[in-house]
């Protein structure tokens, strides 16, 4: 007997709502994760095979469910029988309404609604279509109107949709397209893929550094000659042209230390995917290479080093400018790799991309997207929470949660790489802080907001840092 393929990724749709759609998000996941890997709903179940044991065979094999849901999902009728007429979800033996009722089943969520388990469940709305209404549902169905959709709109932006998407399923897995290569100085101007950061040489993967959570995500552990750390996904930043800063013409938020608006040239680079975590920093204080962030006190709030190694996949807080570059220099010299903090303008092209937009995913503000004090969490959250929220070239947590160092002096505009901002040597002067946090507003949010600091100012809980990456082998 043929054994069944080992399928990780199931889609679940309806023929008479999206089929043409599903079809070429179909081909589209296969051309990336293989075609064995790819479970499209009745197509694939064998001939004379039980369907319900089946899909529940295939459903516990597999790590990620699409449920994809067009214009008419939810009112699809039946034509025949006794329920002629009646919604087809109505019907306990309806297939589809089978196979999203198990994978809810085996795809929970706590509290603050992350997955855990090791299957992630995402609708996909297509055609257009919105997240059908609670009361269109059966009870056994209404919960996935609370998971976070993505959308695949139609072309023109039918290919950087089924990018993104691809992007979050291979972060869940923990793989990408092509095996990750081991580090070598690229030629010039050569950026690594998105995904995990590349391999040092002469490394040995600590799989124990990086729970499933953050493998998942595509964190990678590593002992470099007996010394521990954690590498972070990276995205990697093209180069060329972006419009840096605000027009108040277009933006009434905008402060005058972000004007003007200009037109700024940046080098191709990668970017941590997600803030600096407390796993990652642990490393460092372990290695003896950094202290402990200090005790922060506020109110009611506490942060000392104790509580923030409890989230380990939190970004680490209470971490200063010098404490930042200490850190990069460390990991640049363990993994023989120029890991370093970004510039204004890196950092800015990374969470802006290079249409204009006002937030990392569009011009218009949305609390599902991030952590800001509009959804009064009052505490960081865990990295890769909103990926609803990540930008153009999918960098994530670049508005709110906690506010990032870059390598900048924080002077006026317009920006000049060459004029002195990007002078590491000052001891004393304001550096600049970019993306908001969660004690901060929307407004603090936008891509063009910006502040600054002391490089020696660290006792504060919504502070911490970013990677970049040089292209080329150079910092």
């Amino acid at each position: 007997m043929n054994q069944p393929s080992p399928y990780t990724i199931f889609i679940t749709y309806r023929r008479e709502d999206s089929q043409d759609t599903v079809g070429r998000i179909y081909d589209r996941l296969k051309d990336r994760f293989g075609r064995d890997a790819v479970f499209k709903d009745v197509d694939s179940v064998p001939a004379g095979y039980s369907f319900p044991s089946y899909i529940n065979h295939v459903l516990g094999q597999c790590r990620v469910v699409l449920v994809v849901i067009g214009p008419i999902w939810a009112t699809v009728i039946e034509k025949e029988g006794v329920d002629v007429g009646q919604p087809r979800l109505n019907d306990p033996e309806d297939r589809v309404r089978i196979e999203v009722e198990w994978a809810l089943e085996l795809s929970p969520v706590d509290a603050v609604g992350r997955p855990t388990s090791d299957l992630l469940l995402i609708p996909l709305l297509v055609q257009d279509s919105r997240m059908p209404a609670p009361e269109q549902l059966p009870e056994s169905l209404r919960n996935l109107t609370k998971r976070n959709a993505r959308q695949i709109h139609r072309d023109p932006d039918f290919e950087h949709d089924i990018q993104r998407l691809m992007s979050a399923i291979a972060q869940w897995m923990g793989t990408t397209a092509a095996p990750v290569p081991i580090f070598a100085p690229p030629t010039a101007g050569k950026l690594p893929p998105l995904g995990p950061a590349p391999a040092p040489a002469n490394s040995v993967s600590a799989y124990h550094l990086t729970p499933m959570r953050l493998y998942n995500l595509g964190y990678r552990g590593y002992s470099v000659n007996g010394v521990e750390c954690i590498l972070p996904p990276i995205c990697p930043v093209p180069a060329g042209v972006f419009t840096m800063g605000s027009d108040k013409n277009f933006d009434e938020q905008a402060y005058d230390d972000e004007t003007p608006q200009y037109p700024v040239e940046v080098d191709g680079f990668a970017i941590g995917q997600h803030p600096v975590t407390v796993a990652e920093y642990a490393c460092a204080v372990r290695a003896n290479a950094v202290r402990e962030p200090p005790l922060w006190e506020y109110r009611d709030w506490k942060v000392d080093w104790v509580k923030q190694r409890l989230h380990f996949d939190h970004p680490v807080v209470c971490v200063s400018w010098n404490e930042a570059c200490v850190y990069t220099s460390w990991l640049a010299k363990v993994v023989g790799q120029p890991w370093r903090l970004p510039t204004e303008a890196e950092w800015e092209k990374a969470a802006r991309g290079s249409d204009g937009r006002t937030y990392p995913w569009g011009d218009r503000f949305d609390t599902s997207c991030c952590n800001t004090a509009e959804i009064d969490i009052g505490a960081t959250t865990a990295v890769g929470s909103y990926p609803s929220g990540e930008s153009l070239y999918h960098a994530q947590d670049t508005a709110g949660n906690v506010w990032e160092w870059t390598s900048s002096l924080y002077v006026p505009y317009p920006y000049r790489k060459s004029d002195g901002r990007e002078n590491l040597d000052s001891i004393d002067e304001n550096r600049v802080l970019r993306g908001g946090s969660w004690v901060d507003s929307s407004r603090s949010a936008r891509v063009a907001y910006r502040s600054g600091s002391r490089p020696g100012y660290f006792s504060v809980g919504d502070v911490g840092f970013r990677l970049a990456l040089a292209a080329g082998g150079s910092a």
